[in-house]
This record gives C-alpha cells, structure tokens and sequence, in this order.
C-alpha cells in the first residue's frame, strides 16, 4: 500500500468513526434530558433537570410525584401546613423543611431555592438541576439519616446528616462541602 492510499483509508475510517459516533452522541444528550425529573408546577409539567422555571420549593411527595410550588408559603397553603416561622415574612430557617421531611437549600442559612424528601432512596441531583448547589441541609426526621456524597472520581465522599440535625453552612464542614454534593441517600 503506498502512502497516499495508506492516507486515503485512515481518513475513510476516521470519518465513518465520526459517522457513527454522532448519532450515538446525540442520543446520549436526548437520553440524557429525559432522564430529568418531572414536576408538577402552577398546572402543567416541567423538567427539572432543564431549570425550575421560577419555582422555589420542590418536593418529592411520593416516586414519580414531585410538586414545585413559588414559595414556601405557596407550599404550606398546599399541603394545608401552618405558617413558618410563626408567619414572619421574610424570614427563612431550618423549620421552613416541615417536620419528618429532609430539605436541601442551594444558599447558606436555609434560604434559596429548596428541594426536600420524606421516602427513602437514592437521589441523583443533577436530576433536579441541584448537583453541586446544595449549602444547607435539615433533617426533621425522628429516625435516620441520610448521606450527601461528593462523587468526585478522585475523591470520593459522603457527609452524614442524622435524624434532626441540620447544617446552615455545609462549607463550615470539614473538607468544605458548599456546592460539592452529588447525591442523596436516604
């Protein structure tokens, strides 16, 4: 074989590698997308792995029924929940996660946008447009824990949280854990 056809037949191969790799690469991001959570928010469906499209509490009542409501405030009406915070306005806290729930916020001090649990299992958060967002955490819960883990491939990690204890500025834990959790496991 001369080197022009040598040449010829490695550029023939790489361009059906590219072919072939496109096509799986574009399924990879359709798959990719739909492997979001859907989300019931002010009567119609949203994706949350796209954004929270305003929405400022979202909570997994049960597997595959997440709701998204404006604000907390929003969300106690729905759930028929009395007032945080003895109804002070403006005010945000670790009792804004309602008792027997655990409750992620993506700023320090329990304020921000929020998503929470009250069932069992695994979380993947990007899932939810949450991966490496979460600075402050509850558990209301009476019994059990559950564990933040940073996936880093490097370094993988996981923080506890036990039952009725909360962080208000996970970058006050050891190894720094504002904006670095992965997954829940509850």
């Amino acid at each position: 074989m001369t080197n022009k056809t040598a040449r010829f037949a490695l550029a023939g191969v790489t361009l059906l590698g590219l072919m072939s790799v496109a096509p799986s690469a574009a399924g990879a991001a359709k798959e990719g997308k739909e492997s979001g959570i859907r989300a019931a928010y002010n009567g119609r469906t949203i994706q949350l792995s796209d954004g929270w499209d305003g929405a400022r509490v979202c909570a997994q009542m049960a597997v595959g029924d997440v709701r998204c409501f404006d604000d907390d405030a929003a969300y106690r009406a729905a759930m028929n929940l009395p007032a945080a915070n003895g109804g002070a306005i403006g005010t945000a806290g670790v009792y804004d996660c309602p008792p027997a729930w655990m409750c992620l916020w993506d700023n320090r001090a329990y304020t921000g946008r929020r998503l929470q649990w009250r069932d069992p299992g695994s979380f993947d958060l990007s899932r939810y447009d949450f991966r490496n967002r979460a600075n402050s955490v509850a558990n209301r819960k009476v019994q059990g824990g559950f564990a933040l883990r940073d996936v880093d491939p490097l370094l993988p990690r996981t923080l506890f949280v036990g039952a009725g204890s909360a962080v208000r500025d996970l970058g006050a834990e050891p190894g720094n854990w504002n904006n670095k959790v992965d997954q829940v496991k509850t």
